[in-house]
């Protein structure tokens, strides 16, 4: 049997078969669900007359005050971070 007939007989033999669908896991992390919050946040921040006001630990504490769910300034940061966020804090 030649390559080009064994190339024949495996395309008859899987065309009818579909594709099969690769399923793509969307990781969401924790702090995702407070993201409208950390865009007020920093929005507000960036037109404060003092941004001083507006810390990492502040933010902290608006959003356990909505969740009861403590994070630390580092989580946060590293979320501000991953949804581009995070450049607004240095204007």
């Amino acid at each position: 049997m030649s390559l080009d007939d064994l190339i024949a007989r495996l395309s008859e033999r899987y065309d009818e078969c579909p594709p099969t669908k690769v399923r793509q896991r969307r990781r969401k992390a924790p702090l995702d669900e407070f993201l409208p919050q950390m865009r007020s946040f920093t929005m507000r921040r960036v037109y404060a007359p003092d941004p001083r006001e507006f810390s990492l630990s502040k933010l902290s504490d608006a959003i356990e005050r909505d969740s009861s769910r403590r994070f630390c300034a580092t989580a946060i940061r590293k979320a501000l971070i991953e949804h581009k966020l995070y450049q607004l804090w240095r204007l």
